[in-house]
């Protein structure tokens, strides 16, 4: 073999291993089981759900406003300036989908006007959390990024 077709086997070797590595993540967020989804009610949401052993929490208050601490970078980081240390977050939720939807179990709880730290006051979003049930009969809270193969998932604390 001489030394043009070794490169050309490794070039070809190294294009087989990316497309092995990108169709895996691609199936991994296709397949992922994250539970089943499970509708809530407002009493099912209210209190206080952590993640990561207690260093993020969102708490749902019964008036419908909420307040949270560390939320993920993942999902909120290109919402504030860079360099912002902590991002929290503080709005209003509710189980209500914006539009009805008959066909399908609505397990979302939509967080509205939410502000953010390191963004600028009055600059408010809308951002979705999504309630799957777990084998162990846990209900937990999910930020996904589709696309991107990151979530972060609340517990309720007792």
């Amino acid at each position: 073999m001489t030394t043009a077709h070794r490169h050309a086997a490794w070039r070809i070797g190294g294009a087989v291993v990316a497309l092995i590595l990108v169709t895996a993540c691609a199936l991994g967020d296709i397949y992922a089981d994250y539970g089943d989804p499970v509708g809530l009610r407002q009493e099912d949401v209210v209190g206080a759900w952590q993640s990561g052993g207690g260093e993020r929490t969102i708490t749902f208050a019964m008036d419908g406003t909420f307040t949270a601490v560390n939320l993920p970078r993942d999902e909120f980081g290109e919402f504030v300036e860079a360099g912002t240390d902590r991002i929290d977050g503080s709005g209003t939720w509710t189980t209500e989908p914006p539009v009805s939807r008959e066909d399908s179990v609505d397990n979302n709880v939509w967080l509205h006007d939410v502000e953010l730290t390191g963004r600028a006051p009055g600059d408010r979003g809308a951002f979705t959390m999504e309630a799957y049930r777990q084998d162990s009969g846990a209900v937990w809270l999910f930020f996904l990024s589709p696309g991107e193969g990151s979530w972060t998932a609340y517990e309720k604390r007792a």
